[in-house]
């Protein structure tokens, strides 16, 4: 038998307590001197052995009490040989294989399938194991299984996929298995353990344990070394030319041959010599596109280690141009420039269309989707009652204040209050931008309005209607969205012609114009640019139905199916075909280009995390899994049984005594 506490049977010094009592109350009685005793009847002796048996049978039982108090606290266990204890505890296996990108890499998931094998072949009888799949989204393969041939047949036909792994989220999704778990549990992770996956935080990686089990890490890293990689980070179109990026994490100069393909046509080759880690830009000019969505593949020669990588995909959108409505007291102003050129330059669907305000026929107005006002404040009243009906029937304004605004204590078609404040003046008194709405669809980029420059601007008083976007630091509105019917207006409180303030010539401008035309048009927020492993969600991109098409042609939602599907997982790189009532858009999916960084956590790392997760050497968490020699069986339980009973005879006995001696 041995002992968990032996510290506790120090207790034992308690037993002279009683056996100190039961001497004092065991005395001879006192003799009293008497007359005569021929008339008392004789008294046989045993009545004094009877009552000399009771006391020691009392203090038999207190002394056992408190003996088997103090060994119950000791914690007592009988140790046997483990094949003569049934149910002896079992180990969970958690056997988790990463399924990444990253894992396409020269043998990489091959290891991982073979390490994957070697731990279910050396579980004991038992013990159950849990195959769980991991990348982009994490999938059980096999849940508390304990067949091997099972667990193998579920390793049959798994290959790595393109999506990305993060390593902290995989540990928060674990930490809900560990907690749901009783029994002990062996946590394998099998992986490349690429550095680009590691939380910012370490504690990320470490699951909460409550101690009524024991946790252990066992990692299995299958990448060795450094290994050097190309790939195709971009592919972007400024005017008739293609601009692909090629970025290098391998030492030493190379040749890379990179080519271009349109629609399926092989369009142009060229070669660069890239030196060492870093990124080169190939260009190639004049490319024709045809009208609508094309689909551009770029793609190194030859193939390296990581080939998955060395194809590039992109969706060049070659539509028409619509026109938008610039409404000016003069087409050749800096402001009409700035404006045509942020249009331009965003890649957007539109294109500014000038007029002079005093030659518009305000019936053309319902052609436009949106249009833009330089000068909110040159607007007369006929084309102002105009402007009004305009936005009540659905239409969309963007606006800006300049000096026809001067003259204005109203502003026309919102209505507002509005006076000129600090001219001249807000530089030096050190005004800046100071709170910004960056829910608002406009305002994606909305941090970077903290570095525009405000010299002077007007202060709006909004009314119920409106709602401010863009605050300066004493809560004057620089930017408000206005509604009226079913039409909304963008106004802003200063000028765009780079007089007022720099916001023409900061890059936010151009990301700005862009947002402000698709949420003024109203037109879906379809990104064309996709991860693999994310998610399109229809109805947030503004469509309530809709078919697509993955990269191998098979139809992964149908029409039918959209009020029941509300995310689609875009898990294959290629391009992906979405129709939507009338209209068909082309998405282009990659893969993350951190699963393309090489570096790899360091060993000490990895040590460090297995150390903190089993909370002792990673090496001794192998004795979690390994068969026990020996088994203990814990008899606490019994000797608390046979405290309680001990305790009742010694009340119901102790209860009996002072009775006999009351009645005595």
């Amino acid at each position: 038998m041995n002992l968990l506490a032996p510290l506790f049977l120090l207790g034992l010094g308690a037993v002279a307590l009683p056996l100190w009592l039961h001497r004092l109350t065991v005395q001879s009685p006192e003799r009293e001197a008497f007359s005569s005793s021929m008339l008392l009847e004789a008294s046989e002796q045993r009545i004094h052995l009877r009552r000399k048996l009771r006391y020691l049978l009392l203090l038999a039982l207190r002394v056992s009490l408190l003996i088997l108090l103090a060994l119950a606290f000791a914690g007592p266990v009988i140790r046997f040989p483990a094949r003569m204890v049934e149910n002896t505890s079992t180990v969970l296996h958690l056997v988790v294989i990463d399924n990444s990108f990253s894992m396409q890499a020269g043998d990489r998931f091959s290891k991982a399938m073979s390490e994957a094998r070697s731990v279910i072949e050396e579980m004991q009888p038992g013990d159950g194991c849990s195959l769980i799949l991991a990348g982009a989204a994490t999938t059980f393969l096999a849940d508390n299984e304990s067949d091997p041939a099972v667990l193998v047949a579920a390793l049959a036909a798994l290959e790595p996929g393109d999506g990305r792994l993060d390593l902290g989220a995989l540990m928060a999704t674990l930490d809900g298995i560990v907690s749901e778990t009783r029994d002990d549990i062996l946590l394998h992770l099998i992986s490349d353990f690429q550095a680009s996956g590691v939380p910012a935080r370490f504690s990320e990686l470490v699951p909460e344990q409550d101690g009524e089990r024991r946790v252990g890490l066992r990692l299995h890293p299958v990448a060795s070394g450094l290994e050097g990689n190309r790939f195709v980070s971009q592919v972007r179109r400024d005017q008739g030319e293609l601009e692909v990026s090629v970025r290098s994490r391998a030492d030493g100069p190379v040749e890379v041959h990179l080519s271009i393909t349109i629609n399926g046509e092989n369009r142009q080759e060229l070669s660069k010599t890239q030196e060492g880690e870093g990124e080169i830009l190939f260009r190639f000019p004049d490319q024709a596109f045809a009208r609508g969505d094309n689909r551009v593949t770029a793609e190194l020669l030859p193939e390296d280690a990581w080939s998955g990588d060395n194809r590039y995909h992109a969706v060049i959108d070659n539509s028409d141009l619509k026109p938008v409505l610039l409404l000016t007291t003069d087409p050749s102003s800096r402001a009409v420039t700035y404006l045509e050129t942020a249009l331009a330059t965003g890649l957007t669907d539109y294109r500014a269309e000038p007029v002079r305000i005093a030659d518009l026929d305000p019936r053309i107005l319902q052609r436009y989707a949106w249009i833009m006002i330089e000068d909110l404040g040159a607007v007369n009243g006929t084309l102002a009652t105009a402007l009004i009906g305009y936005l009540e029937n659905g239409g969309a304004i963007l606006a800006a204040l300049g000096e026809h605004t001067l003259t204005r204590a109203v502003l026309p078609v919102g209505g507002q209050a509005v006076a000129a404040s600090g001219f001249n003046s807000m530089v030096t008194e050190g005004r800046m931008v100071a709170r910004i709405d960056t829910s608002h669809p406009v305002l994606k980029q909305g941090a970077s309005w903290r570095n525009v420059n405000i010299a002077n601007m007007f202060v709006i008083q909004g009314g119920a209607d409106d709602r401010g976007l863009v605050f300066m630091d004493n809560g004057d509105p620089l930017l408000l969205e206005h509604r009226r019917g079913s039409g909304r207006m963008l106004l802003f409180a200063s000028s765009l012609d780079n007089t007022w303030n720099d916001l023409p010539v900061h890059p936010v401008f151009v990301s700005f114009l862009s947002e402000a035309g698709i949420f003024l048009a109203e037109e879906d927020s379809l990104e064309r640019q996709r991860l693999a492993g994310s998610s399109l969600v229809l109805q947030q991109a503004g469509y309530a139905s809709g078919q697509v098409i993955d990269p191998e042609g098979h139809t992964i939602l149908t029409l039918a199916d959209t009020r029941l599907s509300q995310e689609i997982p875009l898990n294959r790189k290629g391009f992906y075909q979405v129709y939507t009532p009338g209209r068909e858009r082309l998405i282009a999916v990659n893969t993350d280009p951190r699963e393309s960084e090489p570096v790899i956590m360091s060993e000490a790392a990895m040590q460090a995390w297995q150390d903190a997760v089993t909370g002792r050497k990673a090496d001794d968490s192998a004795a979690i899994s390994a068969p026990a020699e020996t088994a203990d069986l814990p008899i606490w339980e019994w000797i608390l049984v046979l405290l309680v009973i001990i305790a009742l005879l010694e009340s119901l006995l102790g209860n009996a005594h002072l009775v006999y001696r009351a009645g005595s």
